[in-house]
């Protein structure tokens, strides 16, 4: 079942603005978001690690080093 319904007779798309946004457009961005939100994974980022794509050695070592000193 698809999780989001709306319907309307109305051209709400005629008085929304970038800055703006008609109520039932903001309404259906703000559930999408909410929704993604919910089906995200939970996950503990404070036991990642960060390394390096060059595979230097040195500068995970440094990142790890960095990394205790921002927690």
């Amino acid at each position: 079942m698809h999780p989001y319904y709306v319907s309307t007779q109305a051209h709400p798309e005629l008085r929304s603005r970038p800055t703006r946004p008609h109520p039932l457009f903001a309404g259906l961005v703000g559930a999408a978001i909410a929704r993604q939100r919910e089906l995200r994974f939970p996950i503990d980022e404070s036991t990642l690690r960060r390394h390096d794509v060059d595979g230097d050695p040195a500068n995970d070592a440094a990142n790890d080093a960095a990394a205790s000193v921002e927690a």
